[in-house]
């Protein structure tokens, strides 16, 4: 289809029902993920039902890079009224109205403004050139060695454009779009659609080796994605045309996998890894299907083709060049909290989300470089080092004590206790503007608590109840907060200004109190034996300590960040173990507040450890020192001389500008942060294309740790340590061991079993009434603790599919029918007494994420067991096959079997749901919030391809237990995938094969087979 006659057109996603605009002929054919639910679709262009229309190409302009204005902060800290924050998490916001550190210094702002301007212009330009260039499909060349002396340096001017996948207002608040990564425009991602992508033509260059020498030493250099040689693909292309092309050919190809672009000379060459699926079928021998009516290859036909075409893939794999991998949103933050020593620094929703393959979102093939990213790449430089370089002494620390009141006390302040802090006279003074008798003056430190509305109601009576009450505590005032599934109970430490940027700790003196929300005393033999007290910091539960119920007043705390503006901190009650929904059998305790205090800012030292890290213990450091050091750190090497002199010249040129020491030494600092070097992964070509001990490093770090590699990785690499299989291994002995591997449940686990969309699921409220928001927190938690199990304990990943336990508290233990559990703590629980229970298949999570809104769906708990734990993902179902009858399946769930087995009789749906359906239908027992129903006359049955049958979900285990070195294998390659940033090669399945052989040796054990993967040539070479 060509830009002349192609119209674009929209789809919607099978899953999510997002509109997606197609907007660019060449993707049509291909597999993308969906920008909103991650699940893969391939796009299939409507059948013409108009005149052809002309694609306009957008207009090609120029990134605006804003100047922004800074308003002073204001180090007046004293609290009154609350504003509440709109900032949803507990870490720095990123935002462009942040108050900067550093002040004028008496330099003219005219002279600032020029130098910035220059500054801001220079980096964007040559982060456009080189990053973009990067971004698009180039191999990176770093160092101008290896290979790149035998080859011509080849500029791309390709005047590609963006296309894009636009979810429509009423799916996303966004708009996303796809855009080819490489020069043959084949690789789909995600960029931001509005700002157009500015086209950068380089010059054409003679080949390098008539370059002199060192010309080109130190640079990124983006060379086209074009493969060295061409092998011969005539007899995979006669064998596609001869069996494949009846069915996989035209506008509606079977299950949307069309071959056309198969059979042109030379794809083989151009997109090895298209040609897998090919082989994949010729070594399962399971296309064509024996009910296609197309005749069937011979034995001899599917071993000799099968061979051949393994061969010329992997010969073609080597041909193909490579790409430079940049840091995801996750590994960027990650990676500038560890360098400048912020650990709350966060850029929040101001970056564009990463568009993942497979759902992981390290992938090099889905990413892009946008100029909207460039610019928040700049605009992150500059605030993060703001956060992190102080000029000022050091701020004055202030201490806060807060105590409640209700509104029987604000509108009768005589009812007001007295007491030895003289609250009554405090509230006199602020809201009343009466002055204190002399004698009770309140003390400097004493404060008011934001009590909510419904909780600061007063007694109905005299001597009646009410959530405040009089009698206990310095302020002879008290605050119960009844336990709630959230924390809504709660009372705020308010402030009218901005705070300094720091640590703040909260203190909060209570105990559990064995009344609920009315005052009336709690059932002992229902009540919990403790609760939890919640702080809850920018409206989100940031921190829970549990209290005894049996303990005494003490004292409980929680540090907490504040970001040049007006904090939002509270405490509560909280409890999960209680509820209405889901009919909770227990209830708990609430929690007496006698005191709360607020102190802060803390620094164990000043200047902060953000500001020393650059400049040292004192600022006297010479700038080249300075720059060399940060450079080397943020590029994760050592700094070549060539590198810091260029820092140094620019650091020189803004001080001849009028810039202070400090303001130079920023501006190439800021320099250093949108370098390509530190925004992405730049590997150096060699001949043997072995990756040297940094490299090493940083693919380690950031596989395991999703960050930056620590000071003693680095110090491995200046051994030379990490070019040896036993340095590797031993260092993934030691960051497995460290508490940074929870990035591998946090990033790894959850973009492999996808459950960070458990939030998004909308069961029936009718249907299903106990579904309510803290439902899926404990699903998602349950999968969490199952994968920290099995990486802390070094674990047989087999443990996945058959575990006999699991992590659960009262909440999901009333979901499965297990007794004896209570409370919100998680721990570990045999299953013993639910049989049916046991590994990953079986979990309400897995479940609830394979059904709809109000039924089952074995067809998608059958694609989860074989895409995501086996890896064999089906293509997507044709696009004219009519849905189930939702309305019949609801009323009678024995009609899915039914409709399902009408649905097979189409030959093009059968040839896929033989291999899925067997393994969804035996878990028919379970609901769509994966909680045990009534089987009734459910058939739970399932016959596999060769004749046994499945039997129930102990079927299920029983046959996933069969096929364990199948789910390893699977396993294997996502790691793999995940860990090296990029699709599999032939080669790499090729190695996986021996990876699996190794790990069986020891059970399958995760950290084994982590090993095994990073000693493998696929790690340590690109």
């Amino acid at each position: 289809m060509s830009t002349m006659t192609f119209k674009p057109f929209r789809i919607a996603c099978n899953e999510c029902g997002a509109k997606l605009s197609i907007k660019k002929p060449s993707l049509v054919g291909r597999k993308v993920a969906c920008p909103k639910c991650e699940s893969s679709l391939r796009i299939v262009a409507p059948k013409a039902d108009a005149p052809p229309v002309r694609l306009e190409k957008p207009k090609q302009e120029a990134p605006k890079l804003r100047q922004r204005s800074r308003p002073q902060r204001s180090n007046d800290a004293a609290p009154a009224r609350e504003v509440r924050a709109k900032q949803v998490s507990p870490s720095l916001p990123a935002r462009s109205d942040r108050t900067k550190r550093r002040g004028s210094k008496g330099k003219s702002a005219a002279n600032k403004r020029q130098s910035k301007g220059l500054f801001i212009g220079i980096a964007a330009a040559f982060g456009l050139l080189i990053a973009v260039g990067a971004a698009i499909g180039g191999v990176a060349l770093f160092g101008g060695g290896g290979d790149a002396s035998n080859q011509p340096l080849v500029a791309d001017t390709s005047t590609q454009q963006p296309t894009a996948i636009d979810l429509d207002a009423s799916d996303s608040a966004g708009t996303s779009t796809v855009s080819p990564s490489g020069s043959d425009g084949n690789q789909p991602t995600l960029t931001p659609a509005t700002p157009p992508v500015t086209q950068v033509a380089a010059a054409p260059r003679e080949p390098i080796n008539s370059v002199p020498a060192g010309q080109f030493d130190n640079q990124v250099i983006p060379v086209s994605h074009q493969p060295d040689e061409v092998v011969d693909d005539s007899s995979p292309r006669r064998f596609v045309s001869q069996f494949c092309t009846d069915c996989h050919t035209g506008d509606d190809p079977d299950g949307s996998f069309s071959v056309a672009e198969l059979l042109q000379a030379g794809s083989l060459s151009r997109r090895p890894s298209d040609w897998i699926p090919i082989l994949e079928r010729l070594e399962s021998r399971d296309m064509p299907p024996a009910d296609s009516g197309v005749s069937i290859p011979t034995l001899e036909q599917y071993t000799q083709q099968s061979e051949e075409l393994h061969s010329l893939i992997a010969e073609a794999s080597g041909n193909t060049g490579r790409w430079t991998r940049r840091l995801n949103r996750v590994e960027y933050v990650n990676t500038i909290r560890d360098l400048l020593h912020l650990p709350e620094y966060d850029v929040g929703d101001s970056f564009p989300d990463d568009l993942g393959i497979d759902g992981f979102k390290t992938i090099v093939e889905a990413q892009s470089l946008a100029p909207a990213l460039l610019e928040k790449y700049l605009e992150s430089a500059e605030e993060a080092l703001a956060y992190a370089i102080v000029d000022e002494p050091e701020p004055d620390q202030f201490k806060y004590r807060y105590f409640p009141l209700h509104r029987g006390h604000t509108g009768k302040p005589d009812t007001i206790p007295d007491s030895p802090l003289h609250v009554k006279e405090y509230f006199l003074k602020i809201r009343k503007k009466k002055t204190p008798p002399k004698g009770s003056e309140p003390p400097e430190d004493v404060r008011l608590l934001s009590v909510g509305y419904r909780q600061a109601g007063p007694p109905k009576k005299a001597g009646g109840w009410s959530m405040v009450q009089e009698g206990k505590g310095p302020g002879n005032l008290f605050f119960v907060s009844p336990p709630s599934d959230d924390g809504t109970n709660r009372v705020k430490a308010p402030f009218t200004n901005e705070l300094q940027y720091g640590r703040y700790r909260i203190r909060v003196k209570a105990q559990a109190l064995a009344v609920d929300g009315k005052g009336n005393d709690l059932p002992k033999d229902k009540m919990l034996d403790g609760v939890a007290l919640a702080f809850v910091h920018t409206g989100e539960v940031a921190h829970q300590v549990p209290i005894p119920l049996d303990a005494q007043p003490q004292w409980y705390e929680y540090e907490f960040p504040a970001t040049f503006k007006k904090p939002s901190i509270g405490v509560g009650a909280i409890s999960r173990a209680i509820g209405r929904k889901w009919n909770s059998p227990t209830v708990a305790p609430s929690v007496m507040i006698t005191e709360v205090e607020v102190e802060g800012p803390l620094y164990d030292q000043w200047p902060p450890i953000s500001h020393r890290a650059i400049f040292g213990q004192n600022d006297n450091t010479p700038a080249d020192v300075v720059l060399r050091d940060f450079a080397s750190r943020a590029f994760r090497r050592p700094a070549t001389s060539e590198e810091v002199t260029t820092y140094v010249n620019l650091y020189q040129s803004q001080k001849d500008l009028g810039l202070s020491e400090k303001e130079a030494l920023t501006a190439a600092l800021q320099a250093i942060l949108i370098s390509p070097k530190f925004l992405f992964l730049v590997e150096e070509s060699r001949p043997d294309k072995s990756l040297d001990n940094y490299e090493l490093a940083s693919r380690l770090s950031y596989f395991l740790w999703s960050t930056m590699p620590d000071d003693e990785l680095i110090a491995a690499a200046d051994r030379g340590e990490l070019t040896s299989s036993n340095g590797l291994r031993t260092q993934v002995d030691r960051m497995l061991a460290d508490p940074r591997s929870e990035a591998l449940v946090e990033n790894f686990a959850a973009q492999w079993l996808g459950y960070h969309r458990l939030q998004d699921l909308t069961p029936d409220p009718k249907l299903f009434p106990e579904w309510d928001k803290k439902l899926p927190v404990s699903m998602k938690q349950e999968l969490q603790y199952l994968v920290r199990h099995v990486i802390e304990n070094n674990e047989p990943v087999t443990t996945f599919l058959t575990a006999d336990f699991a992590f659960i508290d009262q909440r999901l233990a009333i979901h499965y029918g297990i007794d004896g559990v209570e409370g919100q703590e998680f721990r570990k629980v045999s299953l013993d007494k639910v049989p049916e229970r046991g590994g990953l298949a079986t979990t309400a999570a897995v479940l609830a994420l394979g059904s709809n809104p109000t039924r089952t769906s074995p067809i998608k708990r059958g694609v989860f067991i074989v895409e995501k734990l086996f890896n064999r993902p089906p293509p997507n179902p044709p696009a004219n096959v009519p849905p189930l009858d939702e309305e019949a399946v609801t009323k009678d769930p024995t009609s899915v079997r039914e409709q399902l087995a009408a649905h097979s009789t189409n030959p093009t749906c059968a040839a896929c749901h033989r291999k899925i359906d067997y393994w969804g239908l035996p878990l028919e027992s379970f609901d769509a919030l994966g909680k045990k129903r009534d089987a009734g006359n459910l058939d739970l049955t399932a016959d596999l391809p060769d004749g046994r049958v499945i039997d129930g979900p102990n079927g299920i285990r029983s046959e996933l237990q069969r096929r364990e070195r199948d789910f390893v294998q699977g396993l294997a390659e996502k790691l793999m995938m995940y860990g090296i940033g990029r699709t599999l090669s032939l080669n790499d399945r090729t190695r996986i094969e021996d990876i699996v052989n190794a790990a069986a040796a020891d059970e399958y054990r995760f950290g084994t087979i982590v090993k095994e993967i990073v000693t493998s040539e696929s790690f340590t070479k690109h």
